[in-house]
């Protein structure tokens, strides 16, 4: 499973197979606590995001207007998109949505190695709770040595396969352009959507006009939307730590080679190519699975999708989220009382509570804190519990009124 990489003076030729994330989008919350100081996250979060991807300050280009229900929207680099303040979820909060594309995906491996992919979607996952809508997960064949794209199509036309598809595959294309093989469909009704598209990828780029020295490259292509995509993501975390299901739970290497693993099982699970036999369709899964394509997998189980429950945010996942930018608020606030020690205290009481005022009438963010104080072994509070401790700070800050 290496990704072998041969480099010539008018483009790179790859050799061998590459496995690699090819698109990437999803969403999580626009915290924001107060209207006044909303570009303020707007811009911190920017940054915050900006880092994680290791993209240069000139490359972060504003969106003059935002982009579709977005107030905000700026594109991070190439073909990587950071979208904020926008649709409101199922718990009244505005959203925030990251789109990182083919060429974003490859931008960021440039910027930071392959190997980055892991820390990367650990902090989306765990320090920002992105709940993704879609991933893509690919394998380029660049050598076709035994399965070839020819070979995968004779073995599919003669019914000699299983697949994760209720309906059968499409194809479509021609010699000259290039063929795809396609099952499952991209606008599913079913919220646990799932695509499988296995195409000539190098006749692909050719018929748009693109450079490619690649004699052969066939990519199978799996794309994952809605609930199915968020599972994947999940899975994927739990495979770069080691862990995949298979369908119950066993050990794997960690890191990349997990995450190769896991790609692979995932394919293995969506495709199934037998070897040539006598069975009728309903009994095709009782044929064996042919050993060039064991082989092409890698000597796999096929991966079993889980599907975890929806769990609200722990105070550590928060915690680790805001203190990305935490810190260069309080430093701000502390430059802005002048570097007085009083001033300082004095803004942050009063912001305390802005906070609590707001809070107190939004039923969603209390049972939020609620939550959060349960992680941390407190007692819950209430409306009126809020409003009295505002009132007490209300009056400390009236009554440091004079003396400052």
């Amino acid at each position: 499973m290496e990704n072998n990489i041969e480099k010539t003076s008018i483009q790179e030729v790859k050799i061998g197979k590459e496995i690699i994330i090819d698109y990437l989008t999803g969403s999580n919350e626009f915290i924001c606590n107060d209207d006044e100081i909303e570009l303020q996250v707007v811009e911190d979060i920017t940054e915050a995001f900006r880092s994680m991807l290791n993209v240069p300050n000139e490359r972060v280009i504003p969106m003059e207007f935002g982009k579709g229900n977005y107030r905000y929207a700026y594109q991070l680099g190439d073909g990587v998109t950071l979208k904020l303040c926008g649709p409101i979820n199922e718990r009244g909060v505005h959203t925030n949505c990251l789109e990182m594309k083919g060429e974003g995906c490859r931008e960021f491996e440039r910027n930071n190695g392959i190997d980055a992919w892991e820390d990367f979607l650990f902090t989306l996952g765990c320090g920002c709770e992105f709940r993704c809508s879609r991933i893509d997960l690919t394998i380029d064949d660049y050598e076709g040595k035994g399965v070839t794209f020819d070979w995968v199509k004779s073995k599919l036309d003669r019914g000699m396969y299983t697949s994760g598809f209720k309906k059968p595959y499409t194809i479509h294309g021609n010699d000259v352009d290039g063929y795809s093989i396609t099952f499952g469909k991209r606008k599913a009704d079913n919220k646990l959507s799932k695509q499988l598209c296995i195409y000539e990828k190098n006749k692909e780029q050719l018929s748009k006009g693109k450079e490619c020295n690649q004699e052969y490259w066939t990519r199978y292509e799996m794309r994952f939307m809605h609930e199915k995509a968020h599972h994947v993501f999940n899975d994927l975390l739990h495979a770069y730590a080691g862990k995949i299901r298979y369908p119950e739970e066993k050990k794997i290497p960690k890191g990349i080679e997990g995450f190769k693993i896991f790609v692979s099982s995932l394919l293995y699970s969506l495709l199934d190519i037998k070897e040539d036999n006598d069975y009728d369709a309903s009994n095709k899964n009782k044929a064996k699975t042919d050993p060039l394509w064991l082989e092409f997998v890698g000597d796999v189980e096929k991966a079993k999708i889980g599907t975890p429950q929806p769990k609200e945010p722990s105070w550590n996942k928060f915690n680790k989220y805001i203190q990305q930018t935490k810190g260069i608020y309080d430093i701000c606030n502390f430059f802005k009382s002048g570097t007085n020690l009083q001033q300082y205290f004095k803004l942050c009481a009063q912001e305390l509570s802005n906070h609590i005022g707001e809070i107190a009438d939004n039923k969603i963010k209390i049972n939020k804190v609620n939550k959060y104080l349960s992680d941390l072994n407190n007692n819950s509070i209430s409306k009126d519990v809020l409003l009295e401790q505002k009132e007490l700070i209300d009056e400390f800050l009236f009554d440091e009124e004079v003396p400052w």
